[in-house]
């Protein structure tokens, strides 16, 4: 059966009636509001962490997961042919880079909302960025650690290379920097030790 073919350019387009209501958006968009404390939103996201029950160490993740890490940066994943952008419904730009941007969207099937970074291919190829890129995706795919997003797909079509990632609904650390110009002492704590956990999975894994 012939695929069906999607103009990309025009799906990256929101129609007027494409913004999310109140009662469509899940909680997660919801607790960004500016009269939430940022202690009460890392409680909130902290609580929602599947890994958050599990009394386990950073080191101690690394080595049950260090066997199935390895299996998959030896085969690393691969733009899946059954799969295109018409299976997503885009809502809004939520982040922008060098290579294309980041949107919010919803799987069809599954009504989940996810991240989708849509990159150009014709930009990689210009500033050499293949491989660069080629490692983000197998990394991303390969690592299980509640400090890094999670690659959930990723696909292409003649234009664009798409990685369909978890969305972290409460922005990176830049944009909170940016909203609150600064941190105390206990909070520059907390997001230290989160950049340090996550570097000291990578380390102990690979």
């Amino acid at each position: 059966m012939a695929r069906p073919y999607y103009d990309a350019k025009k799906l990256f387009k929101p129609a007027k009636s494409a913004s999310l209501t109140q009662a469509q958006r899940p909680i997660e968009l919801n607790s960004l509001n500016k009269d939430l404390s940022v202690k009460n939103k890392i409680n909130y996201f902290e609580k929602k962490q599947p890994f958050a029950a599990l009394k386990i160490t950073t080191q101690s993740l690394a080595v049950a997961k260090k066997n199935e890490f390895l299996k998959k940066l030896k085969n690393p994943i691969k733009s899946d042919p059954l799969m295109h952008i018409g299976q997503f419904h885009m809502m809004r730009t939520i982040g922008r880079g060098s290579f294309g941007r980041v949107i919010l969207s919803i799987f069809k099937q599954t009504t989940k909302f996810y991240a989708a970074k849509v990159l150009d291919k014709e930009k990689l190829v210009k500033e050499k960025q293949i491989q660069h890129l080629i490692n983000e995706r197998t990394i991303l795919n390969a690592c299980e650690h509640p400090n890094i997003i999670k690659l959930q797909f990723c696909f292409k079509d003649n234009s664009y290379l798409y990685l369909i990632l978890d969305i972290a609904c409460n922005g990176d650390l830049f944009t909170l920097i940016k909203s609150y110009r600064f941190f105390d002492e206990t909070l520059s704590k907390f997001f230290a030790a989160n950049v340090f956990l996550a570097l000291e999975y990578l380390h102990v894994i690979i």
